[in-house]
């Protein structure tokens, strides 16, 4: 997300073309984990970045505790 900050700074990119981009490259876990914690659309490219950057981090708990649930149900019961 750093380098791609530095990059639509100097490309100078529209709000409309980076979300586009940025929406396109995606899992579609993450833009709808966004959509979902923030139902209006971020005023500006900076809210933007800041909510997908969030929605990732969300979606990397989520897998997280899904694999440690999977593990455990592997294990069985513990006597």
């Amino acid at each position: 997300m750093m380098e791609f900050r530095a990059l639509n700074h100097f490309a100078q990119a529209t709000e409309e073309g980076l979300r586009e981009k940025i929406d396109l490259t995606m899992p579609d876990r993450i833009p709808n984990m966004q959509f979902n914690q923030n139902p209006d659309d971020p005023l500006d490219n900076e809210a933007f970045l800041q909510a997908t950057y969030q929605a990732g981090l969300q979606v990397q708990k989520k897998k997280a505790l899904k694999q440690a649930k999977e593990a455990m149900r592997r294990m069985g019961p513990s006597s």
